[in-house]
């Protein structure tokens, strides 16, 4: 009895095992079916998701027939560069329909195109209502909106698409003079203080003139120029940040033995934004134009610079060792840093024309070049005093402009001599940077 009982016991324990068994399967299966349902649920969800978010872009029609044809990622890309680019600015310059129609095209067309060689896709060729331009992996939508104009070139805004993070950005177009801006700042690529560029383009014009174009960063501030006349504007402290870029910018320059020969405060962008929660200020140098290599820019002494006013004593007088293109483009950024900080521009007491610099004996050129050392030296000598009441910050800040201006080239601090001073200015002011 004992046995059968406990063979009984066995099989009723092993069936009721599989029973068990083949309850989990059913368990198992009905959880998989319903993981199942509910992948496809989600799919669904998404779906109608993404059509019901289009609406504000394009009919509920024309959702659906991107996600049969590309899909929903495509979808989404397509929406999420609309929504990023359309808070960029209060003003686009076309309707949310036209937005659209301009993502799908990059997304979708734009890669067909450049197999064909098309980098530059006019408005009234593709039925868009911009144009668009494709370089260096960037596509870039020309909005047109004029921003300035120069004698050889025109800067408009355009938009540098991505689906994450599209960005405002300058583009500024015209003839030779810009392609060679644009070799100079692919040159000078990232390097600090430099006005940051994303591509240099080129295509020809209805009329078959070559046209060329440099998509840079939009920088939000003004330039240098409205600060001078307008000091309230600028506080101390941004005033030792953007002076000591400005000396980046001038130092990577003449790393590459380059002069800018411009140099003055409408070529000096301020950028002001918040990083990190912080509010930060920026300075770059722009316009590139007169640029010339340092060997050139010998041969043009006196006259380095285009501005008059900035010939320095030494640039007057001819003899064994030429002037230091260094520090005479110092001095250049040292004229404009002084009319920031002191209110008003230098005046040496000397009024310096080109004509009568030109057909001047080297005796008149010698006299003229002490006696306006004399001015600066005076100048320099009454604006040291000034200092004397200031607090470590101004002081500082006023004592390297004036050591930029030194009318000893010997004495004259050197763009980076001046950085150092700068720098040590920044210390005091923020200790842990």
């Amino acid at each position: 009895m004992g046995k059968v009982s406990r063979v009984h016991h066995s099989r009723h324990h092993h069936s009721h095992h599989k029973d068990v068994k083949k309850s989990q399967k059913r368990v198992v299966k009905g959880r998989e079916v319903s993981v199942q349902h509910t992948t496809t649920d989600n799919k669904i969800d998404r779906a109608a998701q993404l059509v019901l978010r289009a609406k504000e872009w394009a009919s509920v029609g024309h959702a659906k027939q991107i996600i049969k044809k590309y899909g929903e990622d495509k979808l989404e890309r397509m929406l999420m560069a609309c929504e990023n680019i359309s808070t960029l600015t209060d003003y686009l310059g076309m309707s949310k329909g036209e937005l659209f129609k301009i993502a799908k095209y990059i997304e979708v067309k734009l890669k067909h195109k450049l197999k064909h060689g098309k980098a530059y896709l006019r408005s009234n060729k593709t039925g868009l209502a911009h144009t668009i331009e494709y370089k260096s992996k960037r596509a870039f939508i020309h909005l047109g909106q004029a921003l300035g104009e120069g004698c050889h070139k025109k800067v408009t805004r355009s938009i540098m698409y991505a689906a994450h993070a599209p960005q405002m950005v300058a583009n500024c177009s015209g003839d030779k003079t810009v392609k060679f801006e644009g070799r100079i700042l692919t040159k000078l690529d990232d390097a600090a203080g430099i006005a940051k560029t994303y591509a240099v383009t080129s295509h020809k014009a209805k009329h078959g003139k070559k046209i060329y174009s440099i998509f840079t960063k939009l920088y939000n501030g003004h330039t240098l120029r409205s600060y001078e006349y307008s000091r309230n504007k600028l506080g101390a402290d941004e005033e030792v940040y953007v002076a000591c870029d400005l000396m980046k910018g001038l130092e990577s320059m003449h790393e590459q033995k380059l002069a800018h020969r411009d140099l003055h405060s409408g070529n000096f962008m301020v950028h002001r934004e918040v990083v990190d929660g912080k509010p930060k200020i920026t300075s770059v140098l722009i316009d590139f134009g007169q640029v010339v290599s340092f060997s050139k820019a010998k041969k043009l002494l006196p006259r380095v610079e285009v501005s008059r006013h900035l010939i320095t004593p030494e640039s007057l007088v001819k003899g064994k060792h030429r002037p230091d293109i260094r520090k005479i483009e110092g001095f250049a950024v040292g004229y404009c840093l002084y009319h920031l900080f002191f209110g008003s521009a230098p005046d040496w007491g000397e009024k310096l024309k080109e004509k009568n610099i030109k057909h001047m004996s080297r005796k008149k050129k010698a006299s003229l070049s002490r006696k306006l050392a004399r001015n600066i030296r005076s100048t320099l000598d009454k604006r040291k005093r000034d200092l004397e009441g200031m607090d470590n910050k101004h002081k500082g800040l006023g004592l390297a402009i004036l050591a930029l201006l030194d009318p000893d080239p010997k004495k004259r601090a050197s763009p980076h001599a001046a950085r150092l001073m700068l720098e040590e200015v920044i210390r005091h002011i923020r200790p842990h940077e």
